[in-house]
């Protein structure tokens, strides 16, 4: 990341990372990517809720050189 500078940058993980090492994994991904100019958001997503058919929950890191990423502007389907 710090090499490309992209404007947009998507982390996909286990959603155990969220409590990893007392959850200092997680603050230390989101300290990264906000020393780095980021503005970060995350949330722990279910496959379900966009088509998926079997319970998938996964941490989704959205981090934008621009305004911060909505979450609640996605959009959910029956699996």
């Amino acid at each position: 990341v710090a090499h490309k500078d992209p404007k947009v940058v998507v982390v996909e993980n286990v959603k155990g990372l969220v409590h990893h090492d007392g959850g200092r994994s997680l603050r230390f991904l989101l300290g990264t990517l906000r020393a780095a100019g980021y503005r970060v958001t995350w949330q722990v997503l279910d496959a379900t809720r966009f088509g998926g058919a079997q319970v998938r929950q996964r941490l989704f890191v959205v981090a934008s050189r621009g305004r911060k990423f909505d979450f609640n502007g996605l959009v959910s389907k029956p699996p």
